[in-house]
């Protein structure tokens, strides 16, 4: 009877990181890849009346969390706070990403 569930736990360590990296959006919970689809941007500029001036990530991340989708969260405070009309996110081995910013009141 241990055997059995010696063999149990041991196969569904195996299968399970096996089946999240196979069919699971990346990063997976309980993929084995963790949190190697995760990136945070080099360098944030936002464009503020006609500006252009670079904010840092640290002024609105007090940890930085890599399990944290920075893209989705992030611009929509930055742009309030900001008072941005977008955002763009430069990245070291891709392409930059531009976000446009509602006109939204800013916060205080």
């Amino acid at each position: 009877m241990r055997q059995v569930a010696f063999f149990a736990i041991l196969a569904a360590q195996v299968v399970v990181p096996a089946w999240q990296l196979a069919f699971a959006a990346r990063p997976a919970r309980f993929g084995w890849q963790m949190y190697a689809g995760s990136r945070l941007p080099s360098r944030i500029v936002v464009s503020v009346g006609g500006e252009e001036r670079e904010v840092s990530t640290s002024d609105y991340l007090g940890n930085v969390r890599l399990d944290l989708d920075t893209e989705e969260r992030l611009p929509p405070t930055i742009c309030r706070r900001e008072r941005a009309v977008r955002v763009v996110y430069h990245y070291p081995d891709r392409e930059p990403r531009e976000f446009l910013c509602p006109q939204t009141p800013s916060l205080p």
